[in-house]
């Protein structure tokens, strides 16, 4: 009698010493039987007993995660370049049962981190440094990431949706390569624009000359003889130190004596 009114009694106590547990949208909760997991009993969102040795719920997330990881990889040209890595991933759904025996631990941290540094040491060696630059490639190499991470990861339940490298930090070597290039092209643009300048001074000065002998050519052609003969008298005639005397001449000008 009093042994079949522990066994109720056990029970009680196990449930009374139970924890519920919520299964949030975008979640899924893997069920342990007495330390079996059940890989075809998958839990809705809704609340849940977990029960010490009889049963327990593992939940796991299935919404899409963004994973960053900074990492150096070395290029085709021997260079070591340093890389920003977001990775998109979220779990099988159908597979979390899957994970929960066959990984231990966080499956991001011990499937998802080795294999993205792996497969972006091997996609960025067939690159040169330069090729991080170039928009296109850049494309090309989140595109092999992503195609090696994708056969790597399915078929462990977890799914890649998108590879995109964030940032590249050059190597010195590089960065100072790039800076004397930068240098240089300045130099030039600076020593073009210094020819260009001295050609639109040789202009303006050639502009300024001909505007000048034109003038002049334009006087010169007013001053007739006369003119000048005029202008002449007339300059001495307002000068009081010269006394006028005239006299003929051949050339019909006058002669002047200075006053003493």
């Amino acid at each position: 009698m009093r042994r079949s009114m522990l066994i109720p009694l056990g029970l009680l106590a196990l449930l009374a010493t139970g924890c519920p547990k919520v299964v949030e949208d975008g979640e899924v909760g893997v069920v342990t039987s007495f330390g079996d997991i059940d890989p075809e009993e998958k839990t809705d969102p809704g609340l849940y007993l977990s029960i010490p040795l009889l049963r327990s719920l593992s939940i796991y997330n299935v919404k899409t995660l963004e994973m960053k990881e900074t990492m150096q990889v070395p290029t085709a040209d021997e260079m070591l370049v340093g890389l920003d890595v977001s990775v998109f991933v979220h779990l099988d759904d159908s597979r979390v049962a899957e994970l929960r025996s066959s990984v231990t631990g966080d499956p991001f941290q011990t499937l998802l981190v080795p294999t993205l540094r792996s497969q972006t040491r091997e996609a960025a060696g067939g690159f040169k440094v330069e090729d991080f630059y170039n928009q296109s490639k850049r494309a090309l190499i989140s595109s092999a990431i992503k195609a090696g991470m994708m056969s790597k990861m399915e078929s462990r339940g977890l799914v890649i949706e998108d590879i995109l490298i964030r940032d590249i930090v050059p190597p010195q070597a590089f960065q100072r390569a790039v800076e004397k290039k930068l240098e240089q092209k300045q130099r030039a643009e600076q020593k073009q624009f210094e020819l260009e300048q001295a050609k639109l001074n040789r202009e303006i000065e050639k502009t300024r000359a001909e505007g000048a002998a034109l003038a002049m050519a334009e006087v010169q052609e007013k001053l007739t003889d006369r003119y000048l003969q005029y202008l002449w008298i007339q300059s001495v005639a307002e000068n009081p130190n010269i006394e006028k005397v005239y006299i003929a001449t051949e050339l019909g000008l006058p002669l002047f004596k200075e006053q003493e």
